[in-house]
């Protein structure tokens, strides 16, 4: 099972974390731009992971029902299927995600959006075990 964030997660982070360490800019102006820029890109992420999420559900679906109509006496062995590694990736790259911004500005959590945009994948974690 998947246990660290993708790069891309350090890629959308990092220009983020270099910047508020660099800049001369006055906190309380800085605070302001970059929760601007955090929810915005907090909301195309979230855009992103919700459609990885439905993809994965469709091709999981389809390849039961093909592997049920194929072979209907044959008991299916339940085991970690590659919809649980991509959801726990999604996980794990969220959470990090989350956590970097934080870092660098724990005013993001006053929108909710980071907060949605873990329940998202939680959810689908949840459905997915039930």
């Amino acid at each position: 099972m998947p246990s660290k964030p993708c790069e891309y997660v350090q890629a959308i982070v990092n220009p983020l974390v270099s910047f508020t360490e660099e800049t001369s800019i006055p906190k309380s102006i800085l605070e302001t731009w970059i929760t601007e820029v955090v929810t915005n890109v907090t909301n195309q992420f979230y855009s992103c992971v919700n459609d990885v999420l439905e993809s994965a559900q469709k091709t999981e679906e389809s390849l039961r029902r093909l592997k049920k109509a194929k072979e209907k006496s044959v008991v299916s062995s339940k085991g970690v299927s590659d919809d649980d590694k991509i959801k726990q990736q999604l996980l794990v790259d969220v959470s990090s995600y989350r956590d970097r911004i934080l870092e660098i500005n724990p005013k993001s959590e006053e929108k909710g959006i980071l907060k949605k945009l873990v329940e998202l994948v939680e959810t689908a974690i949840e459905k997915s075990e039930r």
